[in-house]
């Protein structure tokens, strides 16, 4: 109760140091319409009542607000910041902080699912580019032995790209699976097999070990 006293006398004391300056009855309106609801670290929170929401532009226009932040200021001793929210109680700016909360929360999932397709994306094309070199190091000796053995190596780096991707938290198991079937056709396009084989071979890689 003596925090909103404090707020409600500091805010006051702006008003008042408002009507000593300029005549600007606009921004007197609006700064005697909203009511100080908290004060969170350095910002002053002031709320205006839903039925004159459109008072707060007048708060919120540059040459406004720098007047209202140099006059607090000037009152309050110290350097603050002022925020402006709909609804003129304390639960108002608790619903609203709870709202932005909801959001950050919500933005830090989308932010960290986009960087995880990122870098799986950078693992996928970094494996194909492994198997277009690869394939290019066994020049003319592609026999089917040759061939036999570069498809248990290349699935081995598969096993391993998939491990490493599945370690870090796979998002997204639709996208998963297509990046292993466009690996698995790459590879029968070099071994001239068929991507069933292909997958074949890996699912009893991956049964052994």
């Amino acid at each position: 109760m003596a925090e909103t006293q404090d707020l409600e006398a500091l805010w006051k004391a702006v008003n008042d140091e408002l009507h000593r300056g300029e005549l600007i009855p606009s921004l007197w309106q609006a700064a005697a319409a909203v009511k100080p609801l908290a004060m969170d670290g350095d910002m002053l929170v002031l709320g205006v009542p839903l039925d004159k929401a459109g008072l707060a532009s007048h708060l919120e226009t540059t040459r406004h607000r720098h007047l209202v932040l140099s006059t607090l200021e000037k009152v309050a001793g110290r350097r603050l910041e002022c925020r402006v929210i709909e609804g003129d109680t304390p639960e108002a700016w608790e619903q609203r902080k709870q709202r932005e909360e909801a959001q950050a929360a919500e933005a830090q999932i989308t932010l960290e699912r986009l960087r995880a397709r990122r870098a799986a994306m950078s693992s996928w094309e970094g494996l194909r580019q492994s198997l277009t070199l690869k394939f290019h190091e066994l020049a003319a000796k592609r026999s089917p032995r040759a061939l036999a053995r570069y498809l248990q190596e290349v699935l081995k780096l598969v096993r391993e790209t998939e491990e490493k991707l599945k370690a870090q938290g796979v998002a997204d198991e639709e996208a998963h699976e297509r990046q292993m079937s466009r690996v698995f056709d790459k590879i029968a396009s070099q071994c001239n097999i068929p991507s069933t084989v292909v997958a074949l071979e890996y699912l009893k890689l991956t049964q052994t070990e």
